[in-house]
């Protein structure tokens, strides 16, 4: 919207100028010569109507990102697709994702679920519920692609929580070339894998770090004419996306965004959009972009380009040794890629349209037809997508999913571990086994102290007895008794467990 209070602002200095100058009129000397004073009043208008222009010139440009912010947000869909733009070109992210379920109680009960599980099914469907929606599957993720040092790094959390008590939870980081994986509450010591290690135990002589990789990423990226090209004519894909959400979209009244940026939460403003759209349709979707694509002698023309430049980034480079094949080999199978672009575009786009418009007719994915989802998308006021909230149901099975983008750019922090004396190399772990039976020992040790004895546990057999008093007496006993006696075994067989390992 336009902001009233510029306007306001510059039209009083406006009436303050022409006030002083009509002033300064009404009190000049009466003895000037009248073509003085006619040359005079000719000069101070001069003057008013050069400032004016220069009050609505400000005026103008201050008014400029009011008109902008109004015109992407007065159309909704509009205003998604050009948020997800901009949110794609971040290339450094913190996000997290807090996934819950909790039964559709009367579903299950019209479908008989607990009948034979209980004399009074709905207690039995409130218990099951109460502690079924107190668990949390919790993931935190760091990612930043765009470094000086390094092509890319990353580190995530995971975590299973149980009424906000950690009942397990472990880390795992990514960088050229070393993933390490950590499970603070099983074993102290992170664990880490080297990529190079492992492709030389395969018999392979390449070394991840003499390859150039930076290089190919850049030549991905390069936004050339031939890119700008196809960035120009995006007017049929943009229909496509358009028309796919046009009748979905229903702008919430709700604009508050809760997000934790490590640790520490914040509440921002911003708009939400509910999106009633079926899951499978996205691959419809994908097959339509995909039909303008084929028809794109720009998108053509830049795949062309640019596997020539790899062909030519590879041969400059001779990347093609270090996988152990010659200049003639690759320059045979790069022939072939070529030859397969340059005379059957329309054949390998049909077929590749053709695989994603089988996705809703695949038997693996039968159970996403029966699923009802909503979307919701929250976008703040610089048109970042800050939320995205998956809400699905299949039969009597809730589940909501939330994925919040906290941070980007400089913001992102990502926590690698980088001390070699504190890592364990698992390949070591073939050869070494008195590391193993170290390991064994602790991880077995705090599977009872952190684990079975840590507070989410205590917290769930608590809401067991106590959530459990809505059922018949004798199921409750019960119910209570089985997971007391399972507890007991659990800590008798660790002892077992470690005496197994020789300890």
């Amino acid at each position: 919207m336009i902001n009233k209070s510029i306007v306001k602002t510059n039209l009083k200095m406006y009436y303050s100028v022409e006030c002083y100058f009509i002033s300064k009129l009404k009190h000049t000397n009466q003895f000037y010569a009248a073509d003085e004073y006619e040359e005079e009043v000719k000069m101070n208008k001069k003057n008013i109507a050069l400032i004016a222009v220069l009050v609505i010139v400000v005026a103008g440009l201050a008014m400029i990102p009011a008109i902008k912010n109004y015109m992407i947000t007065k159309d909704p869909i509009n205003h998604i697709m050009y948020s997800s733009v901009q949110t794609g070109k971040e290339k450094n992210v913190n996000a997290t994702i807090s996934i819950k379920t909790e039964l559709d109680e009367k579903l299950a009960l019209e479908q008989g679920m607990f009948n034979q599980m209980s004399q009074d099914p709905e207690a039995m469907a409130k218990f099951a519920n109460s502690l079924l929606k107190n668990f949390e599957i919790l993931y935190d993720i760091n990612m930043i692609t765009d470094d000086d040092k390094d092509i890319f790094k990353m580190d995530a959390g995971l975590g299973i929580n149980y009424s906000g008590k950690t009942l397990i939870d472990g880390n795992f980081y990514l960088k050229p070339w070393e993933l390490g994986i950590k499970a603070p509450k099983l074993y102290e010591k992170p664990f880490y894998v080297d990529f190079n290690e492992v492709i030389k135990e395969e018999g392979h002589d390449i070394n991840l770090n003499d390859i150039d990789f930076k290089a190919y990423i850049d030549l991905i990226q390069k936004e050339d004419e031939l890119y700008k090209a196809v960035a120009k004519n995006y007017e049929p894909y943009r229909k496509v996306v358009y028309d796919y959400l046009d009748g979905k979209v229903e702008k919430l009244d709700d604009n508050k965004i809760t997000l934790n940026v490590y640790g520490q939460e914040k509440e921002i403003k911003g708009t939400k959009y509910k999106l009633n759209i079926d899951i499978l349709s996205i691959y419809d979707l994908y097959a339509d972009i995909l039909e303008v694509a084929k028809k794109d002698e720009n998108v053509k023309a830049l795949v062309q380009a640019r596997v020539k430049e790899l062909k030519e980034l590879v041969i400059n480079n001779k990347d093609y040794e270090k996988f152990g094949i010659t200049e003639e080999e690759f320059n045979e199978g790069m022939k072939e890629l070529e030859d397969e672009i340059n005379n059957n575009w329309d054949k390998g786009m049909d077929t590749l349209i053709a695989e994603f418009k089988s996705f809703s007719d695949m038997p693996e994915l039968e159970e996403l037809k029966n699923f009802d989802s909503e979307f919701i998308l929250a976008i703040d006021k610089e048109h970042m997508i800050r939320q995205f909230e998956l809400g699905m149901q299949t039969e009597f099975l809730k589940i909501n999913e939330v994925v919040s983008y906290n941070a980007f750019g400089d913001d992102v922090k990502v926590n690698i571990e980088e001390n070699a004396e504190d890592k364990i190399n698992i390949m070591e772990l073939e050869t070494n086994q008195a590391l193993v039976q170290e390991i064994g020992k602790e991880v077995v040790t705090n599977l009872g102290s952190e684990l079975i004895g840590g507070e989410a546990v205590e917290a769930l057999v608590s809401d067991i007895k106590t959530e459990s008093k809505t059922l018949p007496a004798e199921e409750s006993q019960q119910i209570v008794n089985s997971v007391e006696m399972m507890l007991s075994q659990a800590k008798l067989l660790l002892p077992m467990m470690l005496n197994e390992i020789g300890m």
